[in-house]
């Protein structure tokens, strides 16, 4: 792609680790001017279609799909159907006594990480206008303690992904690679 070769549609999850590199050696085309041209604006999506490849304000992938998982909890351990605070969920998880499955397919880390997702300030432990976090807390050391103990004891849902599509900086066929992209994020598509 340096070179000038290379397709015109990049997919990031194809290029793997490779992508940041490749964003930062200036090889993916910036997509701003496109968006403006074609009139899309970043506010009339959700925020993920332009989080994935970026650096400040200037977008260089488009995520056109997003997959979400959802994690059902059967009604016996919960003790009730009233979906419980992330706090009551870490308590009932800590005080199961039999072995179980908390997400098939998840080590330790990927547990841990799904407690954190669903909340910008990880639950109140990060303060982002302050610059701070404390991990300290109580909250943290049972979510930690239940992401170990559902992860080592092969309580591995399914690992989710999100790909961005990118254009080769070097295309000769930009137009038609962001028409692709486009039509890709359409209401249509």
């Amino acid at each position: 792609m340096s070179a000038g070769g290379g397709p015109d549609i990049v997919n990031s999850i194809l290029m793997k680790d490779y992508i940041e590199g490749m964003l930062e050696k200036g090889t993916l085309e910036e997509l701003n001017p496109y968006m403006e041209a074609s009139g899309i604006r970043e506010e009339d999506y959700f925020p993920l279609t332009f989080a994935s490849l970026r650096q400040g304000e200037h977008i260089y992938g488009v995520n056109p799909s997003i997959v979400v998982w959802d994690t059902e909890i059967s009604e016996d351990v919960l003790g009730s159907r009233e979906v419980p605070n992330i706090e009551a969920l870490a308590d009932i998880l800590l005080a199961r006594n039999e072995k179980g499955i908390y997400r098939k397919g998840y080590n330790s880390a990927e547990v841990l990480e799904s407690f954190l997702q669903g909340t910008e300030s990880f639950w109140g432990m990060i303060d982002w206008e302050n610059g701070s976090c404390d991990f300290d807390s109580p909250l943290f050391g049972k979510l930690l303690e239940a992401a170990k103990r559902y992860g080592d004891d092969g309580c591995y849902p399914v690992s989710e992904w999100v790909y961005a599509l990118s254009i080769n900086a070097n295309s000769l066929h930009k137009e038609a690679a962001w028409e692709f992209i486009c039509f890709l994020i359409s209401e249509e598509a």
